[in-house]
């Protein structure tokens, strides 16, 4: 059994049993060495519904987010808030309750919280198209960031989190300069990996960017044990994020 204390310890030692002698021992050792998070795990129960919509909207925003760029602005600002802020409830729960129990309607409750503070915050930013277009940029620039700390197993937290930030603010700077072809890369290439996303979720192999990193960092994640499908993968987001750029 799981204790926070170094020390193994025993309990109830006899059940009365000759014949069948049950020992039950308590260690850190016995702690869990990673655990998936309480919204992890959510989403991975229902991944045929995500994947399914990752597919549909990433096909939409792949082919035609420049001709849409103002609801796509909008979207996508949504999306961006909604993901931060659901990454941020889950460090806050996964920490707080150490991914225990919670109850699955609590689960949709606070997707919906975030949905809704996520519509918001897409209509108001929609309205200043420049500034807009610059958060997608940013976003684009952020998933290229996630891409990579995976590419290369990334597991230091501070170079983990220098790519992904760096990445953002890299491309939301230049989208100031060459805003049509920012817009063009972004929505062709955030569109193409959720297309791939969507897929993967049906077809596995495709690693968490965010569980990789915590299970590289905690010395169980090297080259051996990485999933090469992931490879595969990345070859799709490149080959549909030139074709969707060149349409």
């Amino acid at each position: 059994m799981c204790s926070d204390s170094q020390s193994i310890s025993s309990k109830n030692l006899w059940n009365n049993d000759e014949c069948n002698i049950i020992l039950n021992y308590e260690s850190k050792k016995g702690c869990p060495v990673f655990e998936y998070g309480i919204l992890a795990k959510f989403f991975q129960k229902y991944s045929m519904f995500w994947g399914a919509i990752f597919i549909v909207f990433g096909l939409i925003l792949s082919f035609l987010g420049n001709k849409f760029i103002t609801v796509m602005v909008g979207v996508i600002s949504s999306v961006a808030v909604f993901l931060s802020g659901v990454y941020l409830t889950t460090m806050i729960v996964d920490s707080s309750m150490k991914a225990t129990n919670i109850y699955e309607y609590a689960v949709w409750i606070i997707l919906a919280i975030w949905v809704i503070i996520g519509i918001l915050a897409g209509v108001l930013i929609a309205k200043k198209r420049k500034w807009g277009i610059a958060i997608l940029g940013a976003f684009g620039g952020v998933m290229l960031g996630m891409l990579l700390t995976t590419i290369f197993i990334v597991g230091n937290d501070i170079l983990y989190w220098g790519i992904i930030v760096g990445s953002g603010l890299i491309a939301f700077s230049i989208t100031f300069f060459i805003e049509t072809a920012v817009i063009i890369i972004s929505t062709s290439f955030i569109g193409s990996y959720l297309v791939v996303r969507g897929i993967s979720m049906y077809a596995g192999g495709f690693p968490n960017e965010s569980e990789l990193h915590t299970m590289a960092k905690n010395g169980y994640m090297d080259w051996n044990h990485f999933p090469k499908e992931f490879y595969g993968y990345l070859s799709g987001i490149i080959v549909l994020c030139i074709l969707s750029s060149y349409f």
